[in-house]
């Protein structure tokens, strides 16, 4: 964008005249013009901004405490205004390199602060706050941006007031549930998928280069170690608004965000720069103890991908490995030295972002992963002792083996056939297969019936 261009844009955001220059943007946009960072931080600050809401009229004379909040200019951001902005990063989210228009975001790997901005607007200089956030899930949270409240003068002493609403604690602890709470506010769902739009782009384009499918923009919104070596792991924030995305009740919408997210992490499992045995004991720890039916079956409906079965698989011999009160130890996942890929050691002050190494020095062969995954034998010796000695009646047992059953007999079928596991072969070879699914499967449970007898019938005419 050159700097006619610019200046026009900018003049709309001084006056105020925010809808203009979002059309304006629009009708300058074309895969060869990109926004200037800081118009790209005023879209997001507009998408992310709260709808208003009019009160009361705040005498100032008698208000002192919130005085002390007030502005000095007000800002008038309609909520028409804040759908206009998210629909344009939509758009460059889907027709813009995905790293141009990550230059919004803040990040692990990388400072957007720019204070070199000559912008006068009041909005450019609220933006700020969005560069100087620690990493896109942070804006997305309740409270990130603070709703202005607008009262209308009616008599001549009171005077039109805008202030900052408190958060309303009682609501936030109505909504606690699977343990989150307002990780993603009411209005920040559509930037959310924008966010979303634009890993699954890069994923794309990573994909395109050679490299496994996942996204560098994504692994910079996760910290690396605090040491500064080695993979990342920590996935805790993007892991609660999954958590959070199974609270929407009735919002299939929203639902998919969560799975798509989750599908989007599972994907980093791909390379040994995201550490996938940490990663998978993050999960298990989280879920176990809060939504695992929920996230579960949000995990059985992504698409059977080898990196989604891997971790299917994963997942669910863990559950079903710490489901027994005689085998809460699960040593078949433990870490194992030969199973883990070398990382990419990096010192700490070392500045250069994902997405630039994997132009420059990542290959394909450099950075898959390398992951053991539990054996048949691993997964019937957990069967046998669940069946002995079940611990928790409340979660459904017979419907996880069943998925881990399927799951694995998928993740066989895409593997050639000399890599495939000796006694899964053997199982399906030897005849026997509807005497050990008896064998296996609790015979008291109704449902175990129903899906020995689905097994029986898949498996049967498998090599």
């Amino acid at each position: 964008m050159n700097r006619h261009q610019r200046g026009l844009v900018d003049a709309c955001f001084e006056e105020n005249q925010y809808d203009e220059g979002i059309a304006l943007l629009s009708q300058l946009r074309t895969p060869a013009v990109l926004p200037s960072a800081s118009h790209m931080r005023q879209l997001l600050y507009f998408s992310l901004y709260p709808p208003a809401v009019e009160t009361s009229p705040i005498d100032a004379l008698l208000s002192p405490s919130k005085n002390s909040r007030q502005q000095q200019r007000s800002l008038t951001i309609s909520s028409h205004t804040a759908a206009s902005a998210c629909s344009l990063l939509a758009q460059y989210a889907t027709s813009m390199r995905p790293q141009g228009v990550a230059q919004v975001l803040p990040s692990y790997n990388r400072s957007n602060v720019d204070r070199g901005d000559s912008s006068e607007s009041l909005i450019a200089k609220e933006s700020y706050c969005i560069s100087e956030a620690k990493n896109c899930w942070n804006i997305l949270q309740k409270g990130f941006i603070h709703r202005a409240i607008t009262s209308s003068p009616t008599t001549r002493r009171a005077r039109r007031t805008t202030v900052y609403e408190d958060e309303d604690e009682d609501e936030a602890e109505d909504d606690f549930k699977f343990g989150v709470s307002n990780v993603v506010a009411e209005h920040a769902w559509l930037v959310l998928d924008f966010l979303l739009i634009l890993f699954e782009r890069d994923e794309c384009e990573t994909e395109a280069r050679g490299l496994p499918r996942y996204s560098p923009l994504l692994l910079n919104q996760i910290p690396a170690p605090r040491n500064g070596k080695g993979a990342r792991w920590e996935a805790d924030a993007p892991l609660s608004i999954i958590l959070y995305a199974l609270t929407q009740d009735g919002n299939e919408q929203r639902l998919q965000m969560g799975a798509r997210l989750a599908h989007l992490l599972i994907n980093l499992c791909s390379t040994n720069l995201f550490d996938f045995t940490m990663f998978l004991n993050s999960v298990f720890t989280r879920v176990y103890t809060t939504a695992p039916k929920e996230f579960l079956a949000l995990l059985m409906s992504l698409p059977p991908t080898v990196p989604v079965l891997r971790f299917r698989i994963a997942l669910l011999h863990k559950f079903n490995s710490n489901g027994s009160k005689s085998a809460t130890r699960d040593a078949s996942l433990r870490a194992k030295p030969q199973a883990r890929a070398k990382p990419i050691r990096r010192a700490p002050d070392n500045t250069n972002s994902i997405e630039e190494q994997s132009k420059s020095q990542l290959t394909s062969t450099s950075i898959l992963s390398q992951i053991t995954l539990p054996t048949f034998a691993d997964i019937q010796r957990s069967m046998e002792e669940l069946k002995l000695n079940l611990l928790n009646k409340d979660i459904p047992y017979s419907w996880i083996q069943f998925q881990l059953w399927t799951s694995f007999a998928m993740y066989q079928t895409r593997l050639p056939l000399e890599m495939r596991d000796d006694g899964w072969r053997g199982l399906l070879q030897g005849g026997n297969l509807s005497q050990r699914l008896d064998e296996l499967f609790d015979s008291t449970d109704p449902e175990a019936t129903v899906y020995k007898e689905i097994l029986n019938d898949v498996l049967s005419g498998q090599p």
